[in-house]
């Protein structure tokens, strides 16, 4: 199911988010979707003025969404076309407000979704229930063991809701990455408040550092090996 994401979202891309820029453009942005901590490359267009700090709406994996710009991006060689998405305007007042309303609704659609979700007894964990900017989506993100047939979920749900709905499954450490919290070093999780790209780590390198080797010791919250380790590995090298 994770891979079925992720081929929808590349086929999302090229149909819909995707700029029709022929190389890189000059003012690239990282901007972060805060409702679910995810980091992007976006790009305004000609004669728009945005500055860090600023939020804007944009058009995202999920469909239209409400971002903040984190700053311009200096070095731009490990970025592709197909990452950048084109900002749609500054956002106003009125995309303000209605972000904050729909933050109230989400907690009603998970708390809903949860419910249903005893009823069918599905083997899956609610994370997070996501409205996009327009309100014609509501996203849901889970956790399961398992590949799960949820359509007559997905049915109940858009009568209940009478909009789109979207069951997305995502992984323990993306779990971790949406609903953030405090890690052992007493900052917050890595993947929630540095980055959202979760770099492949391996016990090799808690051997390298000369770590325990206690999985206890050297895992995270979501049960897998600190994200940190693979940002010092480089010195280890």
């Amino acid at each position: 199911m994770v891979k079925d994401n992720a081929q929808r979202d590349k086929k999302r891309r090229e149909a819909v988010s995707v700029p029709d820029f022929e190389s890189l453009p000059d003012n690239i942005w990282r901007m972060r979707i805060a409702s679910i901590n995810e980091f992007e490359y976006c790009s305004a267009p000609e004669g728009m003025s945005i500055s860090r700090g600023d939020f804007v709406a944009v058009s995202s994996r999920y469909g239209t969404d409400l971002a903040r710009i984190l700053g311009p991006v200096r070095i731009s060689d490990d970025i592709k076309v197909d990452q950048i998405h084109r900002i749609i305007r500054i956002a106003d007042d009125e995309d303000i407000a209605r972000r904050e309303e729909f933050e109230d609704r989400e907690i009603t659609a998970f708390s809903l979704c949860r419910d249903r979700i005893r009823e069918f007894d599905l083997p899956m964990k609610l994370i997070k229930a996501h409205y996009v900017l327009d309100g014609s989506k509501v996203v849901f993100f889970f956790t399961a063991d398992s590949r799960i047939d949820f359509r007559e979920l997905v049915q109940d749900l858009a009568n209940c809701f009478r909009v789109r709905i979207e069951l997305r499954q995502v992984g323990v450490r993306d779990s971790s990455r949406i609903l953030g919290g405090v890690a052992v070093c007493g900052r917050p999780y890595c993947c929630h408040g540095m980055t959202d790209q979760l770099a492949p780590v391996t016990i090799k390198m808690a051997k390298e550092q000369n770590l325990s080797l206690n999985a206890q010791k050297i895992s995270g919250a979501c049960g897998r090996l600190f994200c940190c380790l693979a940002y010092e590995q480089d010195n280890y090298e």
